[in-house]
């Protein structure tokens, strides 16, 4: 197994594809193959791959990335070095959705992304802002909590996921509210900024609440994807 190219800086949040030349018993070589991919940074979303090796940097930091399947792997892997991007990362077009944890792909990978206990429940990477999705971590210890307390409820549970969602709202709405003057922002306007997020937040809160009770209160999916296509 060879990997190729040897080395690789990669700006955060951007992609770079490694490429794995496997050779069968009969001396045949061949790129189109899918492989399991691993690297051994402490901090495992330092990068993220996918099985045809396109990585994602996600967070600043270095490792090394080798591939295989069953008993074969490369025996010299890639050093990758996630650096920091000059340039402004931009937000995906469109509303961001709401991803759950051990059941849906990451967008960056097109694998399942696993939950991290490490990470708050409601949970937002580099490449998850590029790819405009947020995660519902739900590994996290209070989502955790949520499931012991909630248990088989699936009433219970369908709440807790639309109070996650209305956070995931509220962040996006008052984040693109602060930043909307740009460079010419000050910090001392926060305060006021505040209080305009205090003044509105009943009113989405109660938008989100009318559209998402039809998925609480009978776990109608269609309104649950309708409230998270709102702009």
């Amino acid at each position: 197994m060879l990997l190729t190219p040897r080395t690789l800086d990669v700006p955060l949040g951007t992609r770079q594809q490694i490429i794995a030349e496997a050779t069968d018993d009969e001396g045949r070589r061949s790129t189109q193959v899918l492989l399991d991919w691993r690297h051994d940074a402490d901090d495992q979303f330092v990068v993220r791959i996918n099985r045809e090796g396109l990585l994602t940097g996600n967070r600043i930091g270095r490792t090394a990335v080798t591939a295989g399947a069953g008993g074969v792997w490369a025996r010299i892997p890639v050093e990758v070095n996630v650096i920091p991007n000059p340039r402004i990362l931009k937000r995906g077009g469109g509303f961001p959705r709401l991803l759950l944890t051990g059941r849906d792909p990451d967008p960056a990978t097109d694998m399942i992304r696993e939950g991290d206990p490490d990470e708050p429940a409601l949970w937002q990477n580099t490449s998850d802002f590029v790819h405009n999705v947020w995660w519902l971590n739900l590994q996290s210890p209070e989502a955790a909590f949520a499931f012991r307390r909630h248990g088989t409820n699936a009433t219970l549970w369908r709440t807790y996921h639309a109070e996650r969602l209305i956070d995931m709202v509220i962040q996006v709405w008052m984040a693109e509210e602060f930043t909307r003057k740009g460079e010419s922002e000050r910090m001392d306007y926060w305060g006021a900024h505040r209080a305009a997020m205090d003044r509105h937040r009943p009113r989405l809160v109660h938008q989100m609440w009318k559209r998402l009770e039809p998925y609480v209160c009978e776990g109608n999916i269609s309104s649950l994807e309708e409230a998270e296509g709102t702009e």
